[in-house]
């Protein structure tokens, strides 16, 4: 259900060229953004380095 709602913007934008790939570039940035975010929360909040921080 979650996959069908992330998709249905691609697919009723399939017509317009630039609004698709303005959603694909959207969808890109915030996957970066949203992956650095995560690597950081591990590697620092939840203690994945603790022990070089010591």
């Amino acid at each position: 259900m979650f996959t069908t709602l992330i998709g249905l913007p691609f697919v009723l934008s399939s017509g317009q060229i630039q609004v698709n790939r303005a959603l694909a570039r959207v969808t890109g940035a915030v996957s970066i953004v949203y992956g650095f975010y995560y690597m950081y929360d591990q590697a620092f909040n939840e203690g994945l380095f603790s022990s070089l921080l010591q």
